[in-house]
């Protein structure tokens, strides 16, 4: 998993306890729930194998390379839960991303390699022409995720930060999430028989339960309700959601600060059906619009 902490930004920002992640894993979180950033972002759950496909984009077809930029209107502007953004993706043949770059409030490049073997994937955070941040993933046989190992340039060399490692069962699997050295967290995520997400659930080095999330999907397996609590029934976040026959989500219902919300999307889609224009409202407003530039091999 990507640290929970990064996953979710505003969850760790409600926990109010001490997350260690990189900051490549901050920023690239960022540049991507930006594009679907309204007033909660869409939730996106651990594949526990090779990730940064094309799949992980929503993306059909043999796709070279995506331009995606988000516009946000003048009401979200004045609120400051959007923010103009663009973002370059290319990918091999395979399907595999190679480079992504954000031009938003910063212009972050990153750059993936994968071993012959598929045992390895390399991820590079990238500022101009240095490396500052780097993340190497190991996998076993059967291609899932083994460990993960984030690393920070340090004068010439990197210097490991922190780690995962991945245990499996029949149908849960453990992460257990360390500083340099210490345990942090242990977090432990249950799938149904379709291999879906279904509950995920963070405990501290103390046992105290500081994340807890429980999901429910359709007979089409997409998500339709997500309930997240941090350590508190008072914090519950209850989302719900509904798609059209493209299984995209046409419709987000939620609470916030008590009050209710609903995002309403909207699409355009080329001829291979990947969408190429998305327009989100928030609470019957116009909160921001997102288009695609989309090249196939």
């Amino acid at each position: 998993m990507r640290n929970f902490c990064m996953r979710e930004l505003k969850f760790c920002m409600k926990l109010k306890v001490k997350c260690v992640f990189t900051f490549v894993m901050f920023m690239q979180k960022i540049f991507k729930t930006i594009l679907f950033l309204s007033a909660f972002a869409l939730l996106s759950f651990k594949d526990f194998g090779i990730s940064y496909k094309l799949t992980d984009h929503d993306l059909r077809g043999k796709v070279k390379s995506i331009r995606q930029s988000l516009i946000c209107s003048n009401e979200a502007l004045k609120h400051k839960t959007c923010f103009n953004d663009e973002w370059h993706a290319y990918f091999n043949e395979a399907g595999n991303v190679i480079k992504d770059t954000s031009f938003g409030m910063h212009s972050i490049t990153s750059f993936f390699s994968y071993s012959m073997k598929r045992d390895t994937l390399e991820y590079n955070y990238t500022s101009g022409d240095t490396a500052y941040y780097k993340t190497l993933y190991l996998y076993l046989g059967n291609g899932n995720l083994a460990e993960e190992i984030d690393f920070k340039r340090v004068g010439p060399d990197f210097k490991k930060i922190g780690s995962s490692k991945y245990f499996y069962y029949k149908r849960t699997v453990e992460e257990y999430r360390y500083g340099i050295t210490a345990l942090l967290s242990t977090d432990t995520y249950t799938y149904n028989n379709d291999g879906k997400l279904v509950k995920e659930k963070a405990v501290d080095v103390h046992g105290k339960v500081i994340l807890e999330r429980n999901n429910t999907y359709d007979n089409s397996g997409n998500l339709v309700k997500n309930i997240s609590w941090l350590g508190s029934p008072k914090s519950i976040d209850t989302v719900m959601y509904e798609y059209n026959e493209r299984n995209d989500v046409i419709l987000q219902s939620y609470s916030y600060k008590g009050k209710p919300f609903h995002d309403v999307f909207k699409y355009e889609y080329d001829n291979v059906g990947n969408w190429v224009l998305k327009t989100t409202f928030v609470s019957d407003t116009l909160w921001h619009t997102i288009t695609r530039q989309i090249e196939y091999y």
